[in-house]
């Protein structure tokens, strides 16, 4: 297996990926459970910041790309990415590039809305 160089691939986050338990809860609204899965030796850089303003309310949005080794479970776009204490959405389907004479990996782009 070749080695991703560790000066970019510092980071650890966690994927969270919430999944029914198919049983009710005592209020009769379907249960769910949220699991956290460890990903270590990923880079994430950020890749460009928006800003919205009107006279109503301000927004901003930030994109952080994520790449690193394949994990034993592939990442969903609807898993969630928490990353320093924070929660992020995936934006679109992560990509996984693994087989013969490549450096397997896996990357998506993360982003977080505020406002």
């Amino acid at each position: 297996m070749i080695q991703l160089p560790s000066i970019l691939h510092d980071d650890t986050v966690t994927v969270l990926r919430t999944t029914s338990t198919g049983l009710p809860d005592d209020d009769g609204l379907p249960s769910e459970e949220t699991t956290e899965t460890p990903w270590a030796g990923v880079n994430v850089q950020q890749m460009k910041a928006e800003e919205l303003e009107d006279h109503q309310q301000n927004s901003s949005t930030t994109y952080y790309r994520v790449s690193g080794p394949p994990l034993p479970v592939m990442i969903r776009e609807t898993d969630r990415i928490k990353w320093r204490g924070t929660e992020y959405q995936i934006d679109g389907e992560p990509d996984a590039r693994t087989g013969a004479h490549r450096i397997n990996h896996v990357s998506l782009v993360m982003y977080k809305s505020r406002g």
